[in-house]
């Protein structure tokens, strides 16, 4: 009976100090995730898709598509990562298909994914080079920061190595204290970014080079085998990041945030907030009744400065001495500037829509198309339309007026010759189903719903909006 008492006393010892190793193993989530799943998650978003092309650039009649550029980057992040056996890597999409953002951050969220990379190239002015990682602002969950400063310049010093600059890690905030976190604070501008966030995991941007540099895409764009590189440099960083040795499999992860919090997050876009993941932005194909809030509108107030403009110009450009030689107003870019301001207010058109068309149309004021500095014609107005008028104005005021006049046609359902503030100078303002393109991204015609844009040139509205956001960010 002694013996007895010994070995039953035994056992219950041994039930006590496994229910307490138990209770301590449970209490750790880290722990706990990790015994259910020993692979770091990560979701590859290779940016743009379908309808949406992303930045587009043409070099000795070669077009280059940055959708098709971004999958080959992803697929190969995701092959090299995949080799490791250390990581469960996803997808947002494996071929052209348009994809919304929101619907990405979901995704990523539904795998429980300890970080979303979306995959991009860049565009700008054709003197811009290098690749940049967006990552999340010190808001709300300030370790997302910190993780995103790591993860972003583990994966650019790994681009540098290629020979790519380093054009570091930065972060953007909404202005005017429209979108806030639950905590009050400004949200993150990128979609992407905000959306991780609101979802508690690390989301980045990586652009890779600029397509609109011709020296970044012969040297990293201009062959698969060139943006596969690009892919096996990013795998690399993410690596290192997560302490993953590829020659023989050991993991070490960092510390990571709880990603099992499964609380249904409202998330609130505004018009001018736009719900983007990239500088170069993509957009669904959309109806009169489906609308993604994200676009830029045409009409409403300006969004910058007058000193915003004007940066960013200079920028990128010298301002023309034709102007302060044959117009009798304009002398300077302040005064170009000025009057794209005063004759967008006056007819309640955004002056940076107007402003950014202008940039693309005439090549910053440079010209070399069918239209001459001579005309003063901003916007190409009647440029391809076959007539012999290919749109000229007596000055610049009067050139910018019919530019913005056309504008507003497209823009406004209810615009009409009685209520624009100024007299009638677009002579095609009568041909503009009035309304048609109320938002930026519907001025290509490939891209608005109806087919009815300003221009046929895929993305075009894409284009312009890139170029917006830019000058937001001066």
């Amino acid at each position: 009976m002694a013996r007895s008492n010994i070995f039953h006393k035994k056992r219950m010892t041994f039930y006590i100090c496994m229910t307490l190793i138990l209770s301590i193993l449970l209490s750790i989530p880290c722990l706990t995730a990790h015994a259910v799943n020993s692979k770091i998650v990560i979701v590859l978003d290779a940016g743009h898709g379908g309808s949406d092309s992303g930045a587009i650039g043409t070099y000795n009649n070669v077009k280059y598509t940055e959708s098709n550029m971004t999958l080959v980057i992803a697929k190969s992040v995701k092959e090299e990562l995949e080799k490791t056996g250390a990581f469960e890597v996803h997808m947002t999409r494996d071929n052209n298909t348009y994809i919304s953002v929101q619907s990405r951050t979901q995704f990523a969220k539904n795998v429980n994914a300890q970080a979303l990379v979306s995959l991009h190239i860049n565009s700008a002015g054709s003197s811009a080079t290098g690749a940049e990682v967006e990552i999340p602002n010190k808001n709300y969950r300030p370790e997302l920061h910190t993780q995103g400063v790591a993860l972003g310049n583990s994966i650019l010093n790994e681009l540098n190595q290629l020979g790519l600059k380093n054009r570091g890690t930065f972060t953007k905030s909404t202005e005017n204290n429209k979108n806030t976190y639950p905590d009050n604070s400004l949200t993150d501008y990128y979609g992407i970014v905000r959306n991780s966030k609101e979802y508690n995991f690390l989301g980045i941007i990586v652009e890779h080079a600029f397509i609109s540099n011709r020296n970044d895409v012969n040297q990293y764009l201009s062959t698969d085998e060139k943006l596969k590189n690009l892919g096996k440099a990013d795998a690399q960083g993410i690596m290192k990041y997560f302490h993953v040795d590829p020659s023989n499999n050991n993991i070490n992860q960092p510390s990571n945030n709880n990603n099992n919090d499964n609380k249904e997050t409202s998330i609130a876009f505004e018009s001018d907030d736009p719900d983007a993941y990239s500088i170069i932005l993509g957009h669904e194909q959309r109806n009169a009744s489906s609308v993604d809030k994200s676009m830029y509108s045409i009409m409403g107030a300006s969004q910058t400065t007058e000193a915003q403009l004007v940066k960013y110009y200079q920028s990128k450009a010298s301002f023309p001495d034709f102007y302060k030689n044959n117009d009798s107003e304009v002398k300077s870019l302040n005064d170009f500037v000025k009057v794209y301001y005063q004759e967008a207010q006056a007819e309640n058109v955004k002056a940076e829509v107007a402003f950014a068309q202008m940039i693309h149309e005439t090549n910053w004021l440079r010209y070399g198309g069918r239209v001459k500095i001579g005309q003063y014609n901003f916007a190409g107005l009647g440029a391809t339309d076959g007539t012999t008028d290919s749109g000229s104005f007596p000055s610049v005021r009067l050139g910018i007026r019919a530019q913005i006049q056309h504008l507003k046609a497209y823009g406004d359902k209810n615009a009409s010759v009685n209520t624009l503030a100024n007299p009638l100078i677009d002579n095609r303002f009568k041909y503009v189903t009035k309304g048609s393109a109320e938002y930026v991204e519907w001025l290509g015609q490939k891209e608005n719903p109806q087919g009815l844009g300003w221009a046929t040139q895929v993305g075009y509205g894409n284009t312009i909006r890139n170029t917006i956001n830019k000058i937001l960010q001066m």
